[in-house]
Formats: C-alpha cells, sequence, structure tokens
C-alpha cells in the first residue's frame, strides 16, 4: 500500500487494534519498493512464512518475514546491486519453488522448511550458463517445469522436468520435447508435446504423480 512519505511498502493488519502496520521500509522515500507489484505471485506464503519480492539498495530481491522477527529478512540471490528478480513463486506443501537470476542464470530454488531459506536446485544435464525456467506448476507432492538452453538446437528442445516437493530431487521427464499448455484435470497433469521415442508428432500426453517413472502417457 502507499503511504505518504514512506511510498508503496508492503503493511499487516494486525487484529488486536485493527490497524495497518509497516512491516519494512526497504527503500526509505516516496518512492518506495513496490517490487510485488512484479512478476508472478509475488506474494506468497510458505511454512508459517511470507515471502515477496522488492526493490532495494541491493536491487530487486527476495524477502522474508518471519512469525515473532520485526522487519523482513533480505535474501539476496545477486549478491551486490543486480537484481535476482525472483518470480514464479509456486507453494507445494511446506516448501516454495520459484525461479531467480544469480547473476550468470536463471535457477530454479526451494525453501528449507525448518530455516526457511532457499537454496539452488541442480537441474540434471544442464549447465549453469546460458538457461532458462519457466512454466512451473504445481500438482499433489510434484512441481513441473520447463528449461533448457535459449539457444538449444538439439532435438530435445523445451523438455519437461519433474521434483519431488519433499526431497527437492529433479528428474527430466523422457520422451517428450516442446512442451506447451501444462494443466491439471482429474488429478493428472496434461500437456501438449512432441514426441520424441514414437512417429507421433505433437499430440496430447498425461502424466500421474504417483508414477514414479514419470513416464507420459500418449494420448493420441
Amino acid at each position: 500500500a502507499y503511504s505518504p512519505g514512506v511510498g508503496h511498502e508492503l503493511w499487516t493488519l494486525n487484529p488486536a487494534d485493527n490497524l495497518p502496520h509497516l512491516v519494512a521500509d526497504l527503500n526509505p522515500g516516496e518512492g518506495g519498493s513496490r517490487g510485488w507489484w512484479y512478476g508472478n505471485n509475488a506474494v506468497v506464503a510458505a511454512a508459517g512464512r511470507l515471502y515477496y519480492t522488492a526493490d532495494g539498495p541491493q536491487g530487486r530481491e527476495l524477502y522474508m518475514v518471519s512469525p515473532g522477527i520485526a522487519g523482513a529478512q533480505l535474501i539476496d540471490l545477486n549478491l551486490g546491486g543486480g537484481s535476482s528478480s525472483p518470480d514464479a513463486f509456486t507453494v507445494i506443501g511446506d516448501r516454495l519453488f520459484f525461479k531467480a537470476y544469480d547473476g550468470s542464470s536463471w535457477g530454479l530454488y526451494a525453501t528449507n522448511v525448518a530455516t526457511g531459506v532457499p537454496s539452488r536446485l541442480t537441474i540434471p544435464g544442464l549447465a549453469n550458463n546460458g538457461w532458462y525456467i519457466d512454466s512451473l506448476f504445481g500438482l499433489g507432492n510434484r512441481l513441473y517445469f520447463r528449461s533448457g538452453h535459449y539457444n538449444d538446437d538439439t532435438s530435445i528442445y523445451r523438455p519437461l522436468y519433474t521434483i519431488e516437493a519433499a526431497t527437492g530431487v529433479v528428474s527430466a521427464v523422457t520422451g517428450v520435447s516442446y512442451v506447451d499448455g501444462l494443466v491439471a484435470f482429474n488429478g493428472q497433469t496434461y500437456f501438449r508435446a512432441y514426441s520424441t521415442t514414437e512417429n507421433a508428432g505433437y499430440e496430447l500426453f498425461s502424466l500421474a504423480p504417483g508414477d514414479t517413472s514419470q513416464t507420459p502417457k500418449l494420448l493420441d
């Protein structure tokens, strides 16, 4: 919300007095930190903590609000004045997953349930340089997302990955590329993709969260 002399900052409503209270003045002055206006779901709660993006002296970064601790804790994922621009917040169980830029490449991050602090996950088969993260999608205890190199000229382009939320282990969904249109229906994930193992072209696939092999089913 906006307040004269403070600008746009994050506020909380105290049920004891029913009055708004400033959480933290992250960017003093009329401009405010207004970072949560940007991106997708840029204010979210997970495991009893609140996370949001804000523009401060370190750039656009992640901040965490914890019970019983005044203010907001900076989580600087791109050290210095460069922005990490956290985005695509997705909560599965007690963990928050999101993408952020560390100064060299975009990566996928997940919070630690005990401390609330996020760490970068390892994506198999991808070097930490020049790759993207998008289409984060949660269903059941799994997160699905696309990742790859911007200049990828191989047959496996825009591949699909999945994470078991409790462990944070990332694995590739085999047999498909050019994945698009992820949607949940009747407890399963449906998406369009090009089959790399069958001569089926671009078709509709389904994937059950309980399938430990994470093998997509062709719906030809």
